[in-house]
């Protein structure tokens, strides 16, 4: 039933999201799009895919760090594995670039159930701090751009989604602070969040972070060293990934300033606060927004073959990412499945042998009373 009513509400948000990237491709003739992507060469798709990886290894060397504090020892190349499984559902869950997570739990433990819970832990400390480091500087990037920028053509979405951003952090502030209050019977009856503790999700963070509170204790107690790194490595990660896109966006002969490109590259990630899958639709209308914001004379196909190239490199490695998980996910039922066999094999083989014992028993009993 839960999964019934997740894929439901799945099915309607891709639905909204197909139906407004349909209005923004309508904005723009094939012909524009086929003149802005004409001046990309090889050595800029190179390029960009360069700072992609590079994004990418700083992303597993800051969960390795996490993971060796805490005394989880996986290989790099699980590591990559789960992080590619990861951020395939990242991408195409409506939840902000999260929502891969117990993905990532499953490829890299694969099978070893032991390290569950501190794989779990070590994944949420990392992934918390590079959200934490991201939303610092979407915020002060979107603050800087409305102020900038108030007086724009198009500015409405940026405030609309500004607000959404505002939203978001506010509702998770409540949430953590009302899960982190709720530690006995009293203070829950006395908690200032005792309306929005029927909330069936405070219910279920409650149980979640009870059961991991330990482990990210371990990894930000004990780890002090290893969480200044990991906001090194997440200031590194952000500024690449920033890079990676300025150089596409100057590959297609639009070298914007600093300024500028705050604008393209807030509304970038303002557009998957939006719950829907791949941002789609949304992230298109955010970069339209943006050119139109900054005064381009054709911002509908500058913005289009922008997201589009951005899509079309984010859904290559999300269908790797996919058939990775779709190869554990088959080789975890598998393994389950044979378990389950031979365990039932087992029980098979120690009836019949029961059985067998029982009924030698009851000859041996009738032969002597035959002999009596």
């Amino acid at each position: 039933m839960k999964f019934m009513k997740g894929f439901i509400g799945f099915l309607i948000s891709l639905v909204l999201g197909s139906l407004v990237f349909g209005y923004a491709l309508k904005k723009v003739d094939i012909l524009s799009l086929k003149t802005v992507w004409q001046a990309l060469s090889f050595q800029t798709l190179g390029l960009v895919l360069l700072a992609y990886l590079i994004a990418f290894v700083l992303a597993i060397l800051r969960w390795r760090i996490f993971n060796n504090k805490q005394g989880v020892r996986i290989s790099v190349k699980q590591m990559v594995l789960a992080r590619l499984a990861g951020n395939a559902f990242n991408y195409l869950t409506p939840l902000a670039l999260a929502g891969g997570e117990s993905v990532k739990v499953l490829v890299a433990a694969d099978g070893n159930q032991e390290n569950y819970k501190k794989i779990t832990a070590t994944i949420l400390v990392e992934e918390l701090i590079h959200f934490a480091v991201l939303g610092f500087f979407v915020f002060f990037g979107t603050l800087y751009s409305l102020i900038r920028y108030i007086n724009a053509p198009q500015i409405g979405i940026f405030i609309i989604l500004f607000v959404i951003l505002i939203f978001t952090i506010s509702l998770l502030t409540i949430l953590w602070f009302g899960v982190s209050r709720i530690k006995t019977e009293e203070t829950r009856k006395n908690s200032f969040f005792t309306k929005i503790q029927k909330w069936t999700i405070l219910n279920k963070l409650e149980k979640f972070v009870k059961s991991l509170r330990e482990e990210m204790a371990l990894v930000f107690n004990n780890g002090k060293s290893a969480v200044f790194k990991g906001t090194l490595l997440a200031i590194g990660d952000i500024f690449i990934s920033a890079l990676m896109w300025w150089f596409l966006l100057a590959g297609m002969g639009y070298v914007l300033t600093f300024p500028q490109y705050v604008v393209v590259w807030s509304l970038l990630y303002l557009a998957f606060l939006v719950p829907v899958p791949a941002a789609l639709g949304v992230l298109e209308l955010g970069q339209i927004a943006a050119f139109s914001i900054l005064g381009f004379q054709t911002p509908q196909a500058i913005a289009l073959a922008f997201s589009l190239t951005n899509r079309g490199i984010t859904v290559f490695f999300t269908i790797i990412g996919l058939v990775i998980a779709f190869y554990f996910w088959i080789k975890i039922t598998i393994t389950r499945y044979l378990k389950e066999t031979i365990k039932t094999t087992q029980n098979i083989f120690r009836f019949f042998i029961t059985l067998g014992k029982q009924g030698l028993f009851i000859n041996e009993d009738n032969d002597k009373k035959e002999i009596d």
